[in-house]
Parts: C-alpha cells; sequence; structure tokens
C-alpha cells in the first residue's frame, strides 16, 4: 500500500503543536474579579408569582378595575353625549345642554356657567372632551360644592392674578343669577374687601356667599 513520504519541510509542523491534550483545550485561566460576586444571586431564577423585576404588585389588581371602570364610564358618558348631540355636530350647544339639565332635575340657570367654566376655546359649545371635563368635576362638586365656585372664579380670572377685579366680579353675580350694576357691585366690594385693595380673592367671595 503506497504511503506518501513524511512532509520534510523545515520548520514544519510548528514546534509545541500539536500540544498534548489538544483533544481538551486547557481551561481559560481565572480572571481576577470574575464571575462578579454574588451572581447568580439566591432566589434566582424567580419564584412563581414574581416577575423579574421583583415581587408581585399588590395594588395591580385595583389598577386594573380602576382601569376597567374608567373604561367603562367613558363608553357611558359617550352614549350620553350622542343621544344629547341631536344635529350630530360632534359638539353642545347650550339648547342641548338645557335639554340634558332638565332631564337631570338640574335648574337650566347653569347653562351659562358650565359653559363658562368648560368651553376652554370659547366655541360656544361644549366638545365630548370638555363634556368629560364637566362630568369629572361634577362629581366631585357633589360632596363639595363650594368647588363648583372655585372653578367659576377661576374661569372669570382669566389674568390669573388670584382674584377678581370690578368687571370680573359684575360677571361673577351675573353668572350666578344674582346681576348688580356697577355702583352696587363697587358698594358691595367696599364692605367685605378687608385689604381695602378692591380686588376680591376667593376666601373673600365666599365669606360673601358664605359658603
Amino acid at each position: 500500500m503506497y504511503q506518501p513520504p513524511p512532509y520534510s519541510q523545515p520548520g514544519y509542523p510548528p514546534q509545541g503543536y500539536p500540544q498534548p491534550g489538544y483533544s481538551s483545550p486547557p481551561p481559560y485561566p481565572p480572571q481576577s474579579g470574575y464571575p462578579p460576586q454574588g451572581y447568580p444571586q439566591p432566589g434566582y431564577p424567580p419564584q412563581p408569582g414574581y416577575s423579574n423585576y421583583g415581587p408581585p404588585d399588590p395594588n395591580r389588581y385595583h389598577r386594573m378595575q380602576a382601569r376597567i371602570w374608567a373604561q367603562q364610564e367613558l363608553a357611558q358618558l359617550g352614549q350620553n353625549f350622542a343621544s344629547l348631540d341631536r344635529d350630530r355636530s360632534g359638539r353642545l350647544d347650550p339648547h342641548e345642554l338645557a335639554t340634558f339639565f332638565q332631564q337631570a332635575g338640574i335648574s337650566p340657570q347653569f347653562v351659562p356657567m358650565v359653559m363658562r367654566i368648560f368651553d376652554r376655546n370659547r366655541s360656544g359649545s361644549l366638545s365630548f372632551d370638555e363634556f368629560c371635563a364637566y362630568a369629572r368635576e361634577m362629581q366631585y362638586v357633589q360632596s363639595n360644592p363650594r368647588h363648583f365656585y372655585f372653578l367659576l372664579f377661576n374661569a372669570i380670572d382669566t389674568n390669573r392674578t388670584g382674584s377678581l377685579e370690578v368687571n370680573e366680579v359684575l360677571e361673577f353675580t351675573y353668572l350666578i343669577g344674582c346681576p348688580m350694576d356697577y355702583q352696587q357691585v363697587w358698594g358691595f366690594m367696599s364692605s367685605v374687601d378687608r385689604d381695602r385693595n378692591m380686588r376680591l380673592d376667593f376666601n373673600e367671595l365666599c365669606n360673601w356667599l358664605r359658603i
């Protein structure tokens, strides 16, 4: 049987090759600080019911329920809005809002106040988002009627000074159904304006309304 002659070039095979134990490579020399101490940590992999980021959140169920209730409430508000929007304009005008108030047993005299507070872009009607804002605030007003006056106060205080001037008080008295003329408002402010700056802050207004 033919056998090839040995490879006789000088320097071949290289010295030290193959190394003893080549079939199983030598162990990688350990480096200082590797692997890091404490890794893998005790308790890994995570226990059942635990996420990769820590123990289970005990309030997760309540937050999920809150989201579900919020979605249900939003769907109900959408149905109410669609039933009130008779002209299918996508907005509620004062007449449609007055109809809604009559159905809910609320005096229509509150329509101008609601429009002043929640018609943010002064379009003369309420969008669905503005209607939702009204519904959310009214839930709080039921337990705290003073909050409604606070909303009206902020809506009239357009220059954000934290107080109402004479002209703004005139508008306020008109919206709450107690219109006054300029002299009446001036005399009224002189009697209740404790700091004598002819402006009314919210507390002074509440003292007048006794709320």
